[in-house]
C-alpha cells in the first residue's frame, strides 16, 4: 500500500547507506515496519541515465513508500533521473549533498555543494518541475571551514525557493554528495531542474557543514539558498564533513554531533520540512528530536539492530497490530527468498541483511556463524535458513 500524499509527512525514516539499503534489505525491513519511509542507496545521475535501470532502480512493491536517493551536480542530468524515480513509482526523489567520500569531492557532487547552493537550488528547481513527487535535499550541517550557522541556513534559503551529504572518495572524485555544499547555488540550479520534470517531492540530504566551513551560518545559506529554489524538505546529518583528512567511517563519528544547529534551522525555516540524522539509535531519542524537528533518520542502527523497527508502526504512526516475533519475520521471508533464489539470487546476497535481526538473544551467533558458513555455498537455500533457525530461541 501507498502511504504518499502531496503533503505526507513521515515523522521516521531510515537512512540511504551504500552497499547496504539495498533492495533485499528494504523488503526485509517491510516485514517488521510499513509505514517508515525507506531510502534506495545513492545512484548517481550517470548511472540512472547510462545504466541498467531495472537493475540499479527496480523495487517490490512492498517496499513503498520508497525515496530514490542521487548523487549528481548537473542539473539537466538530475531533472531525467527525477523523471525515471516518477516514472518508476518512487515517492520522492532525494538529492544527496552529505557524502563527504573522495569520489563524490572528484565528481563535485555530496557534501562539496553545500559550498554552491545556487547550484544545487537551480538543480531542485529543474526536477521539481518535472515531477510530481517531492525533490528533498541531504546535506551537513557544514564543511570545512564553512560551519556557522549562517552558512547553512542560507544554503537552506536558496535551495528551498527552488522548489546535501556524504563524504566518501568516490563521491569527491565525482563533484557530488558533501562537496555540493560549498556550491549552495550549483544545488539550487540541480534542484530547479529536477523539480521542473517531476510532480514527486524532491529533497536534499546534506551535512551542517565540510571542513572548516561549519559554522551554523555556512549552513543556513546554503538552505537558505537551495529552498529559494523551491526544494521544502530537508535531511541535516548533525555532523560536519571533513572533505580531506578523514575517510567515510572516520566522518560518521569524529565530528562532533550538533543537534542544536539543525534545532536552530527548524526554528528559522519554520515553513521547511527539516529532518535531523546522526548519532540517533533509540526511539526516546528519536521521541525526543520530535520535540525540536519534523522527522527523524536513523542509519546504522537500523542495520546493526534492525528488531528496532518492529514497534514503529505502533510508536510513530498510531497502528494497532501486532508485531511480528523474530522467528515470523524470518518466516516471512521465505517466498520472497524462494522467488529470487530461483532466478539465480544467491542466498547469502539476501541473508546477510539478516544475520543482525537476533542481536541481543540467546543463540545469535549460532545463527550467525551457521548463516555465514553455509549461506555462501553453491545451491544454499531456504533449509538453511530453517536450520539456522532452531539454533535461536523463538522469542
Amino acid at each position: 500500500m501507498n502511504f504518499t500524499s502531496p503533503n505526507q509527512v513521515y515523522p521516521l525514516s531510515i537512512a540511504p547507506m551504500m552497499d547496504r539499503t539495498d533492495r533485499h534489505f528494504r523488503y526485509f525491513m517491510r516485514q517488521m515496519t510499513r509505514r517508515t519511509l525507506l531510502y534506495t542507496e545513492m545512484v548517481t545521475s550517470a548511472a540512472i541515465i547510462h545504466g541498467d535501470r531495472n537493475k540499479l532502480l527496480g523495487f517490490s512493491p512492498e517496499e513503498k513508500p520508497l525515496v530514490l536517493q542521487v548523487g549528481g551536480d548537473q542539473p539537466q542530468e538530475l531533472a531525467i533521473c527525477a523523471e525515471i524515480a516518477e516514472d518508476m513509482g518512487y515517492d520522492q526523489v532525494n538529492l544527496n549533498v552529505g557524502c563527504p567520500s573522495s569520489r563524490v569531492l572528484d565528481g563535485n557532487f555530496g557534501a562539496c555543494l553545500m559550498a554552491q547552493p545556487q547550484r544545487v537550488a537551480e538543480a531542485v528547481s529543474k526536477m521539481q518541475s518535472r515531477v510530481k513527487i517531492p525533490v528533498t535535499v541531504k546535506h551537513r550541517i557544514g564543511i570545512d571551514d564553512r560551519d556557522r550557522y549562517e552558512d547553512m541556513a542560507n544554503f537552506v534559503q536558496i535551495v528551498s525557493a527552488s522548489g546535501v551529504g556524504c563524504p566518501s572518495s568516490r563521491v569527491l572524485d565525482g563533484n557530488f554528495g558533501a562537496c555540493l555544499m560549498a556550491q549552495p547555488q550549483r544545488v539550487a540550479e540541480a534542484v530547479s531542474k529536477m523539480q521542473s520534470r517531476v510532480k514527486i517531492p524532491v529533497t536534499v540530504k546534506h551535512r551542517i557543514g565540510i571542513d572548516d566551513r561549519d559554522r551554523y551560518e555556512d549552513m543556513a545559506n546554503f538552505v537558505q539558498i537551495v529552498s529559494a529554489s523551491g526544494c521544502q524538505q530537508f535531511t541535516v546529518h548533525a555532523r560536519k564533513a571533513w572533505l580531506q583528512g578523514l575517510s567515510p567511517k572516520e566522518n560518521r563519528d569524529i565530528p562532533p554531533l550538533r543537534y542544536e544547529d539543525v534545532h536552530r534551522l527548524k526554528q528559522e525555516f519554520p515553513h521547511l520540512l527539516i529532518e535531523i540524522n546522526g548519532g540517533l539509535t533509540t526511539f526516546s531519542q528519536v521521541h525526543e528530536q520530535l520535540k525540536s524537528v519534523d522527522a527523524v533518520m536513523i542509519g546504522r542502527a537500523a542495520y546493526d539492530h534492525p528488531y528496532l523497527f518492529a514497534t514503529a508502526d505502533q510508536e510513530f504512526y498510531g497502528e494497532e497490530t501486532t508485531p511480528l516475533t523474530r522467528h515470523q519475520v524470518v518466516e516471512a521471508m521465505f517466498p520472497y527468498l524462494e522467488y529470487w533464489l530461483s532466478r539465480g539470487v544467491k542466498l547469502n546476497s539476501i541473508m546477510r541483511h539478516v544475520l543482525q535481526l537476533f542481536t541481543g538473544q540467546p543463540g545469535t551467533k549460532a545463527w550467525k556463524r551457521y548463516l555465514s558458513e553455509n549461506g555462501y555455498l553453491p545451491g544454499a537455500g531456504i533449509e538453511v535458513v530453517r536450520e539456522a533457525l532452531t539454533q535461536v530461541i523463538n522469542l
